[in-house]
Order: structure tokens, then sequence, then C-alpha cells
């Protein structure tokens, strides 16, 4: 039987639906949780990141993410113009 579940639109390569986002971003693997928050923060758009992820939770973690150099820098300007200092 083929899942019917919504995928969200940014993860066009894996079969994740938006069930299964969700649980990796509330769940305890830390890996799934920073491979989700990556892929929202690199291919969501902006207006649909805040559907998922906090500014605070954006800023603690964004050091720990495998971004793209440009990603990152818009990341870590986004967040200093918001009054966020961000390790990098």
């Amino acid at each position: 039987m083929k899942n019917t579940a919504k995928k969200p639109y940014f993860i066009w390569d894996y079969d994740v639906d938006e069930e299964t986002l969700r649980s990796y971003l509330t769940g305890s693997d830390l890996f799934l949780k920073r491979w989700a928050e990556a892929r929202i923060l690199s291919h969501a758009n902006i207006a649909d990141v805040w559907g998922y992820l906090s500014v605070d939770e954006i800023a603690k973690n964004l050091s720990q993410l495998k971004l793209r150099p440009q990603i990152r820098t818009l990341w870590v300007r986004a967040l200093e113009a918001w009054g966020y200092h961000v390790a990098t």
C-alpha cells in the first residue's frame, strides 16, 4: 500500500512525511534531529521555517548543523541582526 501522508516539499529526495519529520525534530536521535533542522534551514521557504523551528533553536543548534557555507552565512547574519550571538 502506498504512503499517502503529506510529504514536505523541501524533502523531495527521501521518503519522509510530515509526521516523520516532526518526530525527528522532537525525538532523542540527535543525528536525525540535526539532519531535519539542516534540511529545513537549507531548503524550506523562510516563512515555513517558523512552523518547524524557533529562532532560539536555530541559534542554539546552528553550529552543529551540516550546511553549505552560503546557507550558514545567511543564517548567522540573520540571527546576529535579530540580536543573537552565534558560535560558528
